[in-house]
């Protein structure tokens, strides 16, 4: 695990590049330098790329310089570009060094990566994770969903990252990233979903929380990006990665619903978190139910704006907003129902089995 020195150091060279100070970003990068820790992914080198990077602005063909010493220094440089949505071709190269540093940094700071295809149910699970940090250091988190901040906050729990890895709801099923070697210093945990459910959470997530998408339901479950094509890749592609990782794990939403308090127990074990007394972990599932989420909620309890309904009014764009087990029975019309059958059961990795429908076969 990332000692609580170098992980504060690592974040606050990231808000020193973010608040663009880069004096200050060049010498906390100079500290990082300095840092050697084996089996860590190599503070001293991202250090020595914050340095680099500095000292390149506003100097012709600096970027350039960065750029090729980043893809001496660390293997695959590229491909940690693609976890930021705001990357681009059209992006100038120095913000794209910025946000590909920025990956860097993140990665660098991180022990456990939880990642999901959005609506999965990841809000949950971060939340009891959140209030079971706050528990243990004996603080209150303004977001209980920054898992991050949490590990700031109490500096002897692991570091962890949240991600959708790839933004893959955005990406057609041939573009999805299959290579996960930049995990390979890190514990992975993946959080599933019956794609059904999922398919149908992520319409309502775009059509009444996020502008620009109206399309019907039918039309983004058969779609190319974002439909379940997309999501079959994306299992397909961490089922043929489990062993990237220097662990993984994955946990499935239905799981966490059948039998919450044992799975949740389970999480907390392969996130490195110390041994928890189950009334605490009872106490924190409670806590975190659905009707008291989606209460706090409508009630603006949460910190983060990603926490509130688009519309109170409107029930389907809460964010919380109705995590049943098979809910898409209620939208998804029988010919769509059989058409994703079909398609799972044709295309899906028997490590996700699961939701193969035995009739469809």
């Amino acid at each position: 695990m990332t000692d609580p020195a170098t992980r504060f150091l690592l974040w606050s060279t990231q808000e020193a590049l973010r608040r663009a100070d880069w004096s200050r970003a060049a010498r906390l990068g100079g500290e990082l330098a300095r840092r050697d820790a084996p089996g860590e992914p190599a503070p001293a080198v991202v250090g020595r790329l914050v340095v680099a990077f500095v000292a390149g602005l506003g100097r012709r063909g600096g970027g350039q310089a960065f750029r090729s010493a980043a893809e001496a220094a660390v293997p695959g440089f590229d491909r940690y570009r693609y976890l930021d949505a705001a990357l681009g071709a059209d992006r100038p190269p120095r913000a794209s060094d910025a946000q590909a540093l920025d990956c860097l940094l993140t990665f660098a700071a991180a022990d456990v990566f939880l990642l999901e295809y959005p609506k999965c149910g990841r809000t949950w699970l971060r939340t009891m994770i959140g209030r079971v940090a706050e528990r243990i250091g004996g603080v209150r988190l303004p977001d209980p969903t920054d898992l991050a901040m949490a590990a700031r906050a109490v500096p002897s729990l692991p570091a962890i990252e949240v991600s959708h890895d790839d933004y893959p709801q955005s990406k057609p099923a041939d573009g999805i990233v299959t290579d996960k070697s930049i995990y390979a210093a890190h514990r992975v945990l993946l959080l599933v979903r019956d794609p059904r459910d999922v398919v149908v959470s992520l319409h309502f997530q775009q059509t009444r929380r996020e502008a620009g998408h109206d399309a019907a339901l039918s039309e983004r479950v058969r779609g190319p990006v974002g439909g379940i094509a997309s999501i079959v890749a994306y299992y397909n592609a961490w089922a043929a990665a489990r062993t990237v990782p220097r662990a993984f794990e994955f946990v499935a939403y239905e799981d966490l619903h059948a039998d919450t308090i044992a799975t949740f127990t389970r999480v907390l074990a392969f996130i490195g978190y110390p041994p928890v007394d189950p009334d605490l972990v009872r106490a924190v599932v409670e806590e975190c139910s659905f009707e008291r989420m989606r209460a706090s909620e409508a009630a603006g309890a949460f910190a983060s704006d990603r926490l509130r309904p688009r519309d109170p009014g409107d029930p389907e764009s809460f964010k919380v907003r109705r995590g049943r087990v098979g809910g898409h029975a209620d939208y998804l019309e029988p010919a769509d129902s059989s058409w994703i059958d079909a398609r799972l059961a044709a295309d899906l990795s028997p490590s996700f089995g699961r939701y193969r429908r035995p009739s469809a076969a």
